[in-house]
């Protein structure tokens, strides 16, 4: 009986002590049984994130560091689709040869889109525009929009709610260059996955299933704006040689956009980013309507 009652307490101890290495194991790996919890705190933290807009002509005029609202400041930009407008060269230079063939064609849309006409027609495109032209701003209220579940009423977005991720590109560019980073010498979706895991539960604490940005992307209906690609100086082909090998694995399902200015994608990048089939646009100036329409906003 001795014997027997040393056997049972020694297994209470081991029980015990597994236990508590689970128990630490679960914190150190960011594991929940339920992740629909840190869901919600991830958009709460998207909508105040990229629902704020700091204006520096008027900063010091910010209350409490509370920054202007950008859904009540924001104006709609128009979009010059290069592709389609490409298309449309080629269709009248073949109509100049055999008219008579391609008579009864559609002609193609070639003038200026919104955002949700642009995404409608590709499910990955790099959009291109001068320094304040607002491609920064428009990456942000498209992700806005769908955290707040407004994509349909303030973007005429008819499709199926999207699950919006927007980064920084430079911040994912110094994530390479560290000791977190270093692991990937070959290009590999994994990196920009290991970027926002760290990104979310280093910096903001959160508690993310191991699955929570794979699993949304290989179940589809993602869109993923990456911004800034021109801020990335100092290991740009490195960046988008990891950004081709996850457009490409998760293109299936989810909807991509990358901004730049002109200087940040030329002819490099884009043989890069080659197997990413990015439609390339550019953001069209505000004609004078949507300017004062801006500083009426304001």
């Amino acid at each position: 009986l001795d014997t027997l009652v040393e056997e049972v307490e020694q297994v209470a101890e081991n029980s015990k002590a597994i236990a508590s290495y689970i128990k630490i194991m679960a914190a150190d790996r960011h594991i929940t049984d339920d992740d629909k919890p840190v869901l919600d705190k991830y958009l709460a933290l998207g909508r105040k994130n990229w629902g704020g807009i700091m204006l520096p002509l008027i900063r010091h005029r910010v209350v409490d560091g509370q920054s202007y609202r950008l859904r009540q400041i924001f104006v709609p930009l128009l979009l010059q689709d290069k592709r389609a407008e490409e298309k449309a060269r080629q269709k009248a230079e073949r109509m100049q040869r055999k008219p008579e063939a391609l008579a009864h064609e559609e002609d193609d849309k070639t003038h200026p889109v919104g955002f949700t006409d642009l995404i409608s027609r590709y499910n990955s495109f790099v959009l291109i525009g001068k320094p304040g032209s607002g491609k920064t701003t428009l990456f942000r209220r498209a992700a806005l929009a769908f955290a707040e579940g407004r994509a349909e009423e303030d973007m005429g977005w008819q499709g199926k709610p999207l699950f919006p991720i927007f980064l920084r590109l430079r911040n994912f560019g110094e994530f390479l260059q560290s000791q977190a980073g270093e692991q990937f010498c070959d290009p590999a979706p994994g990196a920009l996955l290991d970027y926002l895991k760290n990104r979310y539960q280093n910096g903001e604490y959160m508690d993310l299933t191991p699955d929570f940005f794979s699993r949304r992307l290989e179940e589809g209906d993602c869109i993923v704006l990456l911004d800034g690609l021109d801020e990335v100086a100092q290991n740009r082909d490195e960046v988008v040689q990891h950004l081709n090998a996850f457009i490409k694995k998760y293109k299936q399902g989810n909807y991509f956009g990358i901004s730049s200015r002109p200087g940040g994608y030329g002819r490099d990048e884009e043989t890069a980013l080659r197997a990413a089939q990015l439609a390339r646009a550019e953001v069209a100036p505000l004609n004078a309507r949507d300017i004062r329409q801006l500083i009426e906003n304001l």
